[in-house]
């Protein structure tokens, strides 16, 4: 079996560890190849995750990271900004020596890159001619600075590229269209829309006769979720404590000790009466159940990229609202799937969830609609083999 090491860039939370996670698994059981996980940002959750799915995992705190944020070039003044390309800069030729060693040391047949963040590492195994897979699942930044052509320079450079979109694709690299879309997927022996929920009403102690809506976009600010408190307040004006907004991903355990930002949250929660319809919940990868017993997902988003719950969603029948930001418009058939809505307009969300809590019959229409339409094109055998393929690609057989 050909050993694959591959760099996660973050934490437990998003999307990003669980794709990860799924892709890891596609590659070993369908094809011929054996990961090895290296955390940028280990944690014991993070280990957990992929050691109970049988992956070894290591801690590389020593890459850097090198990203591109929108409008952040033009910040000079920034501190954060500055903070992170000096800390990237400092690692920089240190890092590249230790990715040797460690390849070498593992005998690592292949590398795979799981963020755009990840220049450093693509630029000595282009160098060095290591084979590699660079997975990049964020789009480009509207202000094309030095660090956005650096970033594209180093794409354009690697042989196999997989973006998880075409507009992500194509904020990357233009009319070239150089690399291979490849869309997130899911598992439908997994998500799977019948499942007894029964223990999880019950562990959750959620009144059945209340309607149930999910975010699951965490404590951050871009996945929307200041713009969703705002629209739930207006939501309550007209259904009080009939509904209830479950949000995995946010519980603060110390206020205390907590972000400015997880302040900010729970204080707008509190001085909107929230406190009875907003369910902060910590996080928790075995998200299944939690769609089950929703009826509406809703992801605003305030800038754009891959949203793997709306997929999910949509493979659980349930109904979606998301921010009509590219990337997730590809994700979404407006009116027959789900509802696109401006992004940051509170009042269009909440007259949308509205809308859907008098209308069920549009709600089990939506779901079944996006059932189809994630079968077709997120399905878990299909994508994987699309990922098995660029993995084949040059590969002598015997």
């Amino acid at each position: 079996m050909k050993k694959v090491l591959f760099i996660h860039h973050g934490g437990i939370a998003g999307g990003a560890p669980l794709s990860m996670l799924y892709t890891m698994k596609g590659i070993r059981d369908k094809g011929d190849y054996q990961p090895v996980v290296a955390l940028m940002h280990p944690s014991e959750k993070l280990h957990a995750l992929y050691n109970n799915n049988g992956f070894a995992t290591i801690e590389t705190t020593w890459i850097p990271k090198f990203m591109t944020w929108a409008g952040s070039e033009g910040k000079r003044y920034n501190p954060v900004v500055w903070k992170e390309l000096f800390v990237s800069w400092t690692k920089w030729k240190n890092a590249k020596i230790k990715l040797l060693d460690l390849i070498d040391e593992l005998q690592i047949d292949m590398v795979h890159l799981n963020s755009v963040c990840l220049s450093n590492p693509a630029e000595i195994l282009n160098e060095k001619k290591i084979p590699f897979i660079w997975h990049v699942r964020e789009a480009g930044p509207n202000h094309k600075g030095s660090r956005y052509k650096f970033i594209q320079d180093n794409l354009l450079a690697t042989e196999k590229v997989i973006f998880l979109s075409k507009a992500e694709q194509k904020s990357w690299t233009g009319a070239n269209e150089h690399g291979t879309v490849v869309h997130n997927f899911i598992d439908f022996d997994q998500f799977d829309s019948e499942i007894d929920v029964t223990s999880t009403i019950q562990d959750l102690e959620i009144d059945v006769n209340k309607k149930v809506l999910l975010y699951v976009g965490g404590m951050k600010d871009f996945k929307g979720i200041i713009p969703l408190i705002k629209s739930l307040k207006l939501v309550k004006e007209k259904w009080g404590e009939d509904f209830i907004c479950l949000m995995p991903d946010t519980f603060v355990e110390n206020i205390t000790t907590a972000s400015r930002f997880e302040k900010q949250v729970v204080s707008l929660i509190e001085k909107n009466g929230l406190k009875n319809n907003c369910r902060l919940m910590a996080f928790n990868p075995n998200i299944v159940p939690l769609f089950a017993i929703c009826d509406i997902l809703i992801f605003p988003a305030t800038q754009g990229h891959f949203a793997r719950p709306i997929i999910e969603a949509s493979g659980m029948r349930k109904p979606v609202i998301a921010s009509d930001l590219n990337c997730i418009d590809e994700l979404v058939i407006p009116n027959e799937t789900g509802y696109l809505i401006p992004p940051n307009d509170e009042v269009a969300l909440a007259n949308k969830i509205e809308y859907l809590f008098k209308h069920p019959e549009v709600c089990k229409q939506f779901g079944e609609s996006g059932h189809h339409f994630a079968k077709e094109n997120f399905e878990f055998n299909s994508q994987m083999d699309k990922i098995l393929a660029i993995y084949q690609q040059g590969e002598v057989h015997a």
